[in-house]
Parts: structure tokens; C-alpha cells; sequence
């Protein structure tokens, strides 16, 4: 838990320099759009400021920024006077007023907090009661309330915020968002003039409502008031104290997920003339969602409320920069329909009836009733705010979290679209948002890849970080919350992952089924006796030092998870990231889309991907011949270690890793695969037009002949090359990039004995094969390869002595930052059960390539001489 400490508490008077200021008192009645909030919580906001490295100090905050802030706060206070002041309710008046005098002022908090920025002013999951400490409470037992209270609170090295806490019978959300602008204006252009935009309209005679109003109004405050005998009391209802269990996120509706709500509306109505406005999509989206999320009685009442600006929907326009509330409360009872009917209701109907209607609906509502409200707009224009140090990373609309409403306001980054501000308690904060599939079983069914994989080893793998800042502390009080919050974030997008593979006695094939409390294990732990720059390092080291960093693959039965995870501490040194996962659904790509998601989310603090990082999970995208899946079913028992069994879904145990097996990773430089690529060249019989000679290609088959070589034996004995090239684009028609699941299918080359390989022309030999192999990937179908790997399956010869080939020099693992820097290694585990060779690109960035080996140590001795005098020799 983060610590405030406040540093200083201060008074700011507005600015007097001007001819327009008086040292008489000021009177300002409350209109009948203000008086509905007399007894309302106030509007509690927090914006969000990055800072420089040059600013961001403790010296450099109290010596200039915040100096500015008060100078301007106190030259904004002069325009938006009223915000000085107090609520009165004389006992003659009818109504209240707010009332400034001569000597009123502001009272600013400045405070300073240990915790991270990054996270804090970040859009994924944070513990609300961290966000609610960062704006000023409202004294709760005076008769006469503030209007205005501030808070700026520091975050050493890192950046700023400012709390915001507002009598919200003052001040609207626009209002509120206005004085905002308007005092980052000031401090940023160092003036004392605002630009008639910003200028507030003070004059409360624009405000022509009948006066019956304002009595049927005041007489609906019983409902709200918690002193039910003193309807004129102005006491604030108190502070209930925020759970630990209540979390807040940031959503985002892009223009493209509205767009796609907008046609749902269009296609599911029976109407056809619905308002079908960005707000009334959103709203009704998220209100439908929020609804769903309680659960509870399905014959509960429920009750939506929003608040529509009437500056231009009376009989005289009020300005835009009128200072006050411009509301009207509407209802709704359910989703797009209704919300589209209440909206073009607004045009139809007058004030007097719209208040009739509010009035009457207040009074009729029944207990239990579920109620929920938004708050803010997509057309504020907040994040324009600049107060000198750049425009704001994020802003919260904190009051939220008093009762079940969601904010809106325009996103930060992108046109279009809106951000999302929920508060919930952390069960209750499910993913996808509103996805139907989370009140029933989600079910996605297999395709042809991802059936030939489905009683193969797990896909195991381990991230090693390397921290500035690795103690106990800091990990499990920074790092572990992030990196658990991101996945829940990540999954969302990810939902398989969350669930298990079953095969129903009905079905012909296994499905992935999550049911709606799926989760995904993740173990943490830590070591404190290993060396973490020898376990995350590319030499030689034993193969079974890494292992205990990955978790194993729960199973139920004969129903296995996908997806299990482990992240371990080194004790002040760094952590490490544990993946297993069923190849069924991720196979290298998906895998590597997985962590980077994961790492996107968690350093962003972001709530959406990015367009090339989202994966699409449409199984209609496969289309393969007629048949082909029921030959690839057929060919699965052959595939299983349980040939007795042939709808096991039993995944084949992990075999003790020996002492005598080593693990290594050997560089190639772009210099070496270029020299690699001209000896194909020179010594190949083939013109070098016949041959693909791809860095693919010439590393895979150096790798090959080196391995061959290794071995000692006999050299007739029968050597195989086996890789699984990615089929996405090798399809009719072609699958997206980002498709997740498993989209590869094995190629062997088999019919070879190890001479071909022991001579000089070994590598070249090796270069020709698999030449050959991948560029008939172009040429011919899936259909083909299928035809040529089940043949060689049923007949390959016994004692095959089979390399496989895993992993691309395309794939970027070094890139995946979860905020704390780049991996300083990356190593694919589960090869050390099999005889596989894992490609990566080097984490320098200099295009080379880095081969991952797991041999016996006499082995490994032998490759590493062949592979350095093959290089050596091509010099």
C-alpha cells in the first residue's frame, strides 16, 4: 500500500489586481439545475502529469512547478470566483446561495507519494483506495461546505497529480473541466486573462425555468438527505470507507468497437428508427454489462440514470461557458432501445415535464432496486489541459466509486472512441467485457492444426528480467501486483487460455471449453541461493537448473489446462517468467503474441492492443480441403503414447532431465550466416537461383550437419530433419497474422543415413534438403504435406535418429518489456525432453541469430568444436 504524506496545506485567495475585483461580499442564488446536488457528493477528479527527469525532482517540484500552480491557481480564482466561497441556507431565503467574502480562499494539499507513477496513473486494474487518497476530503459535518478543495501530490522522479474535489450544486462535470482548462491556460502562458472560451458566464438570469420548479425539486432533497427531519440542513451525506476488494480500470471503446455495437443495434432491433449516437451505444453496452457482472434476481428492478446538458435545449440558449449546472436527470429501464427513446425524448419534451418525470420516478423507485448512472462526457476535451509539462497521461473521475456509475470521457490517444472508468470489486471484474460466453461455457473447437498437436509436449519456456531495484519490497509490493493485473487484463483477449481441453463421448473431436470461473494457475516463488547471471546467462550449464522456473500443466482427469505460469524471484538480482502451455492452441507465434500482449499491457498500464498484437480467435479462418480434419483425427492415435486409447487427451509425462545433459546457446553473426550463404553458393552444384538460400534455411542446416557430426555411431544409420513452418499465409485464402492457435504442421525430410552428412559436402547437403523442402511450401498444399507426413509417420524407419527445428529469427522475443527493460535471455525449456534445436534473434538487435541446445556434456563438447572450425574454416 502506497504512503501520502502531506508536506503542506495552504491557503490561495483569488487574485486582486484587477479593476473588476470588489472587497464587497458575493451572492450567487442556486438555480433549479443546481439544486437537485444540494445534498450530492461531490465531483472528485484526478489528473495525471509525467514529468522529465529535469522536473520531476522534490528540488525542482517546490522550487518552480509548484510555485506556478498556486500563482496561476490564485490568478484562475479571480475569473472563477464563486469556487472561494461557502453554501448558505439563511432561514429566511427559500433556497440556498453560495456566498463569498471578502477573505475566502482555497485550500490546496500538497502531499508526496512512495508509490508507482507508471502504475497509479496507468488504465489497468489499481486498488481504488490508492486513488482516493490523491483528492481532498469535504468536511462532512459542516452546515456550510466549501465549494472547492484541491490536492497536488508528488511523485518523486516520476511525475504529478491534481485532485480535484467539487460541490457538485456548483459545479457540472463540464464546468468542472472548464476550470481545469482554464487554470492549466493561466500557468502554462504565465497570464492572468483567460481567452473567451474559458471565460465562465457568471450571471444566473440566463436561467429561465418556471419558478414552480425549484419547489418540486427541493422537495425530492428528502430522498437524498441522510437528516430526514432537516431538509434545509447543507451537511454532505458522510464518507462510507472504500473496500480493499474495489478495484478500478480503464476501458477503451474504440471508433471501431462502437461502430460494430452501433450495427448489432441496427441488426438485433425490431425498430427502426433508434438514435443510435455514440453515447447511446456505450451507455448501453456498459450498463447491460454492469447488470450482468451483479448477477442476482433476474426479475430485480433496475434503474439507469444520466445527466443531459440543457445550455442549448431551452427556450433561450444559455452560453457554453455558463459557471453552474446545466442537468437533467433521465431514466432508463434497459439497453440501446431505451436509452435511444429517453435521448430523442429530450427534444420532444419540455423542462417542466422532464422534472414531472424525474420526480415521479425518484419517488416510485423500489427498494433493491439496482441503480447505476455515468458520469462525464467524450467531449470534454480534458487531456488538452496543458499546465506547462506536457498534456496529461490519464485523468480519473474518482466519485465514482460512491455508488455503481461508470465514467466517460474521449481517449488520450487516438480519435474517436471513448475511455471507460469502472470501479468493482476485483471478483467482480471479469473479462471480456460483457462477453456472453462468461455466463455460459465458452467452447471453441479444434481445427486441423491444432489436432496433430494434441498428445504433443507442452510448450515450455522461460523470460529471465534483469532489476535495478529486485528486493522483496519492490517485487511484492510493485512488480508482482502488475504482472498480476496485466494478465488478468491480457486473458481477456486471450479467454482459452483460461480453460481445458475435453472430448465429449458425442463429439468426433476435443474441444476447448472455459466455463465462467476458469482461471489460469500462476505460482510465485523465488530463489535465493542461485546466481542469477550464471541460470539467465548463454553458456554451458546444466539443462535441469532452468527447469525448476517453469511450472507444470495442470490436469483434471483426462481434461488438461492450457496455460500454467510462473514467475521467481532472485533475490535482488532479477525475476524470471515460467510459460507452459498446450501446444494445441499456441503454437511459436501465439506463444510469442501471448507475452508480448502481456508485457504491452503491464508496462502501458493499458487496458487495449494494438492492432498487430490482438488475436483473432475466428476458426472459420481455417479452411482446409473436404476431409482433411477427419484424416488428421484418424491419424492421432498414431501420434499418442497411449495407442490403446485413441480419445486420450493424456499429455506424455515429462522425463527426468540427466545431470549429463547441458544446455548452450551459440551466436551467429550476420557476418557468419552471410559467409554461410556465399559457401552455399560456391560449393553447391546447383546455380545458386535453384536454391533458397534464406538465413532459415543456411543456419538449420550448418545446425543439422553439426549435430550428425556429434553423434558418434554408426554411418548408416537413418537421420532425419524435421521443422513446422507456418501455414497462415500458405493457405486459400490466407489466415491474419495474429490468428491464435496452433497454425503450423510438421515437414520431414527423411530417407537419409548420417554419411550423407560426415563429409566436407555434409553442410552443403543439408543446404540443398532443406532448400528443396521449403520451397515447395509454395507450390503445393496443405492437402500434400499431410499426405507426404502421414505416410512417413506410419513407415519411418526404426532407430530414425530425427532433429527438429523450433523457433524464427522473425519472432522479437527481446522486445517483450513488461516495463522493468528487455529480456536478458530467453530460453525455449522443453527441449531438453527431445531432440530439438530452438532459433531466436540475438538480443543485440544486429540481425544475427541465437541457437538454443540442450546435449549430453561429451556431445556438446564435440558440436561446440565442430561448429567453431566450420565457422573458422569459412573464413
Amino acid at each position: 500500500m502506497a504512503t501520502i504524506t502531506v508536506t503542506k496545506i495552504s491557503r490561495v485567495n483569488p487574485a486582486t489586481n484587477s479593476s473588476h475585483d470588489t472587497t464587497n461580499s458575493l451572492v450567487l442564488p442556486l438555480t433549479f439545475f443546481d439544486l437537485r446536488w444540494v445534498k450530492f457528493h461531490p465531483t472528485e477528479r484526478v489528473i495525471f502529469y509525467k514529468l522529465d527527469k529535469d522536473n520531476s525532482s522534490r528540488e525542482s517540484f517546490h522550487s518552480l512547478i509548484l510555485p506556478k500552480l498556486e500563482l496561476s491557481l490564485s490568478a484562475v480564482l479571480r475569473h472563477y470566483l464563486p469556487l472561494a466561497g461557502r453554501l448558505r441556507w439563511d432561514p429566511q431565503d427559500t433556497k440556498p446561495h453560495i456566498l463569498v467574502l471578502p477573505n475566502d480562499s482555497v485550500k490546496l494539499i500538497v502531499a508526496e507519494s512512495d508509490a508507482d507513477f507508471s502504475i497509479i496513473s496507468g488504465k489497468g486494474l489499481r486498488p481504488e483506495t490508492e486513488i482516493r487518497s490523491l483528492v481532498p476530503e469535504f468536511p462532512v459535518a459542516c452546515d456550510s461546505p466549501s465549494v472547492l478543495a484541491l490536492q497536488v501530490t508528488l511523485f518523486p522522479n516520476q511525475g504529478f497529480c491534481i485532485g480535484v474535489a467539487a460541490h457538485h450544486s456548483v459545479m457540472d462535470g463540464k464546468t468542472v473541466v472548464r476550470f481545469i482548462k482554464s487554470w492549466a491556460h493561466l500557468c502554462n502562458h504565465e497570464t492572468m486573462s483567460l481567452p473567451e472560451s474559458l471565460t465562465p458566464f457568471l450571471d444566473r438570469t440566463v436561467i429561465n425555468v418556471p419558478a414552480s420548479l425549484d419547489a418540486k425539486i427541493l422537495e425530492i432533497l428528502l430522498y437524498f438527505s441522510e437528516e430526514k427531519d432537516d431538509v434545509r440542513s447543507l451537511k454532505l451525506p458522510p464518507m462510507e470507507k472504500i473496500s480493499p476488494e474495489v478495484v478500478r480500470i480503464t476501458l477503451e471503446l474504440t471508433p471501431e468497437n462502437i461502430e460494430k455495437l452501433r450495427e448489432r443495434a441496427k441488426k438485433e432491433s425490431t425498430r427502426s428508427q433508434l438514435h443510435l449516437s455514440m453515447f447511446v451505444v456505450a451507455n448501453a453496452y456498459l450498463w447491460t454489462w454492469l447488470v450482468k457482472t451483479r448477477g442476482g434476481e433476474v426479475d430485480r428492478p433496475v434503474r439507469f440514470m444520466y445527466a443531459a446538458d440543457f445550455r442549448n435545449r431551452l427556450d433561450q440558449p444559455v452560453p457554453e461557458t455558463y459557471f453552474g449546472n446545466r442537468w437533467a436527470a433521465m431514466d432508463t429501464k434497459r439497453g440501446v432501445e431505451i436509452i435511444s427513446d429517453s435521448v430523442k425524448g429530450i427534444a420532444s419534451n419540455n423542462i417542466e415535464a422532464l422534472c414531472e418525470l424525474y420526480v415521479d420516478g425518484t419517488k416510485r423507485v423500489k427498494p433493491g432496486t439496482q441503480s447505476g448512472s455515468v458520469a462525464g462526457s467524450n467531449r470534454f476535451g480534458l487531456y488538452t489541459a496543458d499546465f506547462g509539462w506536457g498534456k496529461p497521461v490519464n485523468s480519473e473521475i474518482v466519485s465514482i466509486d460512491r455508488n455503481e456509475a461508470f465514467s466517460m470521457s474521449e481517449r488520450r490517444d487516438g480519435p474517436g472512441g471513448v475511455e471507460i472508468g469502472l470501479c468493482l470489486k476485483k471478483c467482480e471484474m471479469d473479462f471480456p467485457l460483457a462477453d456472453s460466453s462468461r455466463e455460459n461455457p465458452y467452447i471453441l473447437p479444434l481445427t486441423f492444426f491444432d489436432l496433430r498437436w494434441l498428445n504433443f509436449m507442452p510448450n515450455e519456456q522461460v523470460i529471465f528480467y534483469k532489476l535495478h531495484d529486485s528486493s522483496h519490497d519492490s517485487f511484492y509490493s510493485v512488480i508482482l501486483p502488475r504482472l498480476e493485473q496485466s494478465l488478468s487484463l491480457v486473458l481477456g483477449y486471450y479467454l482459452p487460455l483460461a480453460g481445458h481441453l475435453t472430448w465429449n463421448a458425442q463429439d468426433p473431436k476435443p474441444c476447448i471449453v472455459v466455463l465462467p470461473n476458469d482461471t489460469v494457475s500462476l505460482i510465485a516463488g523465488e530463489i535465493s541461493d542461485a546466481d542469477f547471471s550464471s541460470v539467465s546467462g548463454k553458456g554451458l550449464r546444466p539443462a535441469n537448473e532452468i527447469r525448476p522456473l517453469v511450472p507444470e500443466l495442470p490436469v483434471s482427469g483426462d481434461s488438461p489446462s492450457l496455460l500454467a505460469l510462473q514467475v521467481t524471484l532472485f533475490p535482488n538480482q532479477g525475476f524470471s517468467i515460467g510459460i507452459v502451455s498446450h501446444h494445441v492452441f499456441v503454437d511459436a507465434i501465439t506463444a510469442l503474441m501471448f507475452i508480448k500482449s502481456w508485457a504491452h499491457i503491464c508496462k502501458h498500464g493499458a487496458t487495449t492492443l494494438p492492432e498487430d498484437i490482438t488475436p483473432v480467435l475466428d476458426r472459420t479462418a481455417i479452411n482446409v480441403p473436404t476431409g482433411l480434419e477427419e484424416r488428421m483425427s484418424e491419424l492421432v492415435p498414431h501420434l499418442s503414447q497411449d495407442k490403446d486409447n485413441a480419445r486420450t487427451l493424456k499429455l506424455p509425462p515429462t522425463k527426468e532431465v540427466s545431470a549429463e545433459v547441458y544446455r548452450l546457446k551459440l551466436d551467429l553473426t550476420l557476418e557468419n550466416v552471410e559467409k554461410l550463404k556465399e559457401r552455399a553458393k560456391n560449393e553447391s552444384k546447383r546455380s545458386h537461383l535453384e536454391l533458397h538460400l534464406s538465413t532459415y534455411v543456411v543456419v538449420n542446416a550448418y545446425i543439422w550437419t553439426c549435430l550428425v557430426k556429434a553423434r558418434v555411431g554408426d554411418v548408416e544409420r537413418p537421420v532425419a530433419y524435421e521443422y513446422a513452418p507456418d501455414f497462415r499465409n500458405r493457405l486459400g485464402p490466407s489466415v491474419r497474422g495474429t490468428y491464435s492457435g496452433a497454425c503450423v504442421f510438421p515437414i520431414c525430410c527423411l530417407g537419409y543415413k548420417a554419411k550423407h552428412f560426415l563429409g566436407e559436402d555434409g553442410f552443403i547437403n543439408a543446404v540443398e534438403i532443406i532448400s528443396d523442402s521449403v520451397k515447395r511450401l509454395g507450390s503445393q498444399g496443405i492437402e500434400v504435406f499431410f499426405d507426404m507426413y502421414a505416410d512417413k509417420t506410419k513407415n519411418i524407419e526404426k532407430g530414425t535418429d530425427i532433429w527438429a527445428a523450433s523457433g524464427s529469427n522473425r519472432f522479437s522475443i527481446y522486445g517483450s518489456d513488461f516495463g522493468w527493460g528487455r529480456p536478458v535471455n530467453s530460453e525455449v525449456v522443453s527441449y531438453d525432453q527431445s531432440q530439438i534445436f530452438c532459433m531466436s534473434e540475438m538480443r543485440d538487435g544486429t540481425a544475427g541469430v541465437e541457437i538454443g541446445l540442450c546435449l549430453k556434456k561429451d556431445e556438446m563438447d564435440i558440436l561446440v568444436s565442430l561448429f567453431k572450425n566450420g565457422l573458422e574454416n569459412n573464413e
